[in-house]
Order: C-alpha cells, then sequence, then structure tokens
C-alpha cells in the first residue's frame, strides 16, 4: 500500500514542480528592490587572490531553562572566532541570561525582557519591551509565545556583538541575512554600519538555509544549481531600495564537490569589496565534514552551541539557589510541560 502511495506522490510531485524558463526574477516587491533577470551572464567565477584580511564569524545559541506561558528565563551565548590564513586567532564568548515576563498594559500585554550579564558588561541595553501583538513577531492572529522573545534577543544581541568586533577584524561574517524584520532590529543594524565604516570593516552574512523563489515559483538556489558548473558565485539577483535590507545578495558554490549553494550578503555601500569576501571564504571551504560550507561558521555554532549536558548543570545550581520557592513556579511551568511527560512514557 505505502510503495503505491510513494509512487503516486512521486509522480504527482515531478508533475507540479514549476519548469525553467529564461524570464525568472527574485520574487521580491518591486517597490522595495530593483529585480536583475536571472541569467548566465551573472555567474562568476570564484576569486583566486586571497587578501591578508582577518575574518571574523558569529552565531548565537540559546536555551530554556524554566519555561510557563507568562515568563521565559533562557541562557543565551553569543560566539565570535577570528582566523587569519585560515589559522584561528581568537574565539570570543559570552553568556547572559534572559529573563521575559508578560504585564497587562491597558488592552496589551506586554513582554518584558531584562538581560542578566556578569560584572563585565558588554550590552549596553539589558531591558526591552515587545507588544506580544506586533505584527513582526506574532504568528497568524495569535499573538507571539512568550519563548520566542528569547530567540529575538539573541539576535540583537550577535548584531551588538559584530559591532564590538569591527576594530578587531577586516571582515564580519553572520549566520544571517543583513535584513531588518523585527521591530527594533534595524537600530542594531544600523549600529553595525556605522562602526563598520569607521573601522573599515566588511559587513556581511551566509545563510545556511533559504526559501527564496522566483516569480515563476522556481526554487531560485535550485533553480542556480541547474545553470551553473562547477564554482562559481551569482551577482547580482536584486538591489535593494529599503533602509530595512541595506544589502546585495548573491549565491555561491564554494567547493566543486557541495552539495549546497548559499546565499549571500554584503552592506550594499561595500559591495565592491565582495571578491575579497567570497575569496576568504572559499579559502574556509575545503572541509570534507561539509564541503563548500566556511569552516569559521562551523567553528562559530560549535561555540555559541548549548549543551543539554550544560543546561542541566545550569539548571540544578539555579534550582539550588531558588530552593523552596520554585514549588511557586511550578505551578505556572505545568501549563506547558504534559506534552514532555507523554513523550517519556515507554
Amino acid at each position: 500500500m505505502d510503495k503505491e502511495l510513494f509512487e503516486e506522490i512521486k509522480q504527482h510531485l515531478n508533475e507540479k514542480l514549476p519548469k525553467f524558463s529564461d524570464n525568472e526574477y527574485v520574487a521580491f516587491p518591486k517597490q522595495d528592490y530593483e529585480l536583475v533577470k536571472i541569467e548566465k551572464e551573472n555567474f562568476h567565477p570564484l576569486p583566486n587572490n586571497i587578501p591578508d584580511k582577518k575574518i571574523t564569524f558569529i552565531d548565537g545559541g540559546n536555551s530554556s531553562l524554566l519555561e510557563a506561558p507568562n515568563f521565559s528565563l533562557q541562557l543565551i551565548r553569543v560566539a565570535a572566532v577570528t582566523y587569519k590564513n585560515k589559522k584561528r586567532l581568537t574565539i570570543e564568548r559570552k553568556d547572559v541570561y534572559c529573563l521575559v515576563n508578560s504585564e497587562k498594559q491597558e488592552d496589551n500585554i506586554l513582554f518584558k525582557a531584562k538581560i542578566f550579564q556578569d560584572k563585565d558588561k558588554i550590552f549596553q541595553k539589558d531591558e526591552f519591551t515587545f507588544n506580544s501583538m506586533d505584527q513582526t513577531i506574532k504568528k497568524g492572529n495569535h499573538r507571539a509565545r512568550i519563548d520566542e522573545i528569547n530567540n529575538i534577543i539573541r539576535k540583537f544581541l550577535e548584531l551588538e556583538f559584530a559591532t564590538l568586533q569591527t576594530d578587531k577584524t577586516d571582515v564580519i561574517v553572520l549566520d544571517n541575512s543583513l535584513q531588518s524584520s523585527i521591530t527594533g532590529e534595524q537600530e542594531y543594524f544600523n549600529n553595525l554600519y556605522q562602526k563598520a565604516k569607521q573601522n573599515n570593516t566588511i559587513i556581511s552574512g551566509l545563510t545556511k538555509t533559504t526559501h527564496m523563489m522566483t516569480n515563476n515559483g522556481n526554487s531560485v538556489a535550485a533553480l542556480l544549481q541547474d545553470i551553473g558548473e562547477d564554482t562559481w558565485f551569482y551577482y547580482p539577483l536584486v538591489h535593494s531600495k529599503t533602509t530595512s535590507h541595506q544589502a546585495d545578495i548573491a549565491f555561491l558554490k564554494l567547493h566543486e564537490k557541495a552539495q549546497h549553494v548559499f546565499r549571500f550578503e554584503i552592506y550594499k555601500e561595500q559591495n565592491e569589496l565582495i571578491n575579497d569576501v567570497i575569496a576568504l571564504l572559499k579559502q574556509q571551504s575545503h572541509d570534507p565534514v561539509f564541503f563548500g560550507y566556511p569552516y569559521g561558521l562551523i567553528q562559530a555554532d560549535a561555540f555559541a552551541r548549548i549543551t543539554n549536558k550544560e543546561k542541566e548543570y545550569v539548571l540544578t545550581k539555579f534550582l539550588a539557589r531558588f530552593g523552596n520557592d520554585f514549588q511557586k513556579l511550578k505551578k505556572y511551568m505545568t501549563a506547558i510541560d504534559a506534552h514532555s511527560i507523554l513523550d517519556s512514557i515507554g
């Protein structure tokens, strides 16, 4: 039975996959972007001249410690890994705790977030307020979940951490795009770009996954893989006209054995330096663990990741400090932990 169903699904999928045409553009809004037709002339060979520059990769991670519908405590970590000539020079990490509480204000439910840092305080802003029905964070018609606020704070801290690196390095690569999509995020990008220009530091971003489609419903990544050969970078795709996305976009295939191509962005006021950044990324992309993906980002992810063992250790220390008062929290936490109990049965 399954065999017949799978065959039917396969045939249906093959029929529904869009056919490539000679009139493909990225499906971005024309009021915000100048669209560029996808064509072979925009494929370029990867640059061979490796600049004598330091390159820093930024990533972040977070893990939930205590969670209820009306509060969330998470450990957030940001990491920066710097290389020069493929040699790792430095690793910098910073851990903070983020406590988010709900608060009623007139007819609104607000989420108030507070960052708790050690005595080596590096993040300037430590209190944040979000409207739970903010269009940039809510889910459809439903208010945002309180635990999602920690993900937003982590993104903000990654950008601030990157800003702090601009006087220590020549190139910064974020594990993300350079598009601002959340209320308050643009301020962090503006600060990053300002400091980068002062220190002559190039700002870029590379994303592991992309859902970018063309005007005909094709996957941009799949289309470029089908057209391109060996190694290449494809540029330009679009030219941004909006302040919320001050970047030029390219796609990269950084190794001939790579199974993936990646969306790459560079701060548009620095786009004349795109070859320098791509050359440095190419230099980092020969590891057989993940051909075509910069090793510096693998390392930044590893140093930013919070393991279950770390989480359990931190939580044990916290609960020991909280003592009998923890019982006050448990009645709130039972609203969301029933599923985990079912998962543990059997």
